[in-house]
């Protein structure tokens, strides 16, 4: 859910920031590419699994009956 949210409040403060730059003599405009987002979201994505290895690993690690044990 994140994803697109981020993509609309870069947009924002994008346009925000390259208007803030303009004077009258020199203007900017934000180009960003389409490709830009696939691979920035694939990119994100690809993050997030990435991160999620250690923990899966161990929790299949994990002994039942150790782990199910009252601690006193």
């Amino acid at each position: 859910m994140g994803i697109p949210i981020g993509i609309v409040a870069g947009l924002w403060l994008a346009k925000r920031l390259f208007d803030s730059l303009s004077t009258e003599i020199v203007s900017f405009k934000a180009v960003i590419y389409p490709t830009s987002y696939v691979w920035i979201i694939l990119s994100i994505i690809g993050v997030l699994l990435a991160s999620q290895i250690p923990p899966i690993r161990r929790i299949f690690r994990l002994d039942l009956a150790e782990a199910t044990k009252v601690m006193e």
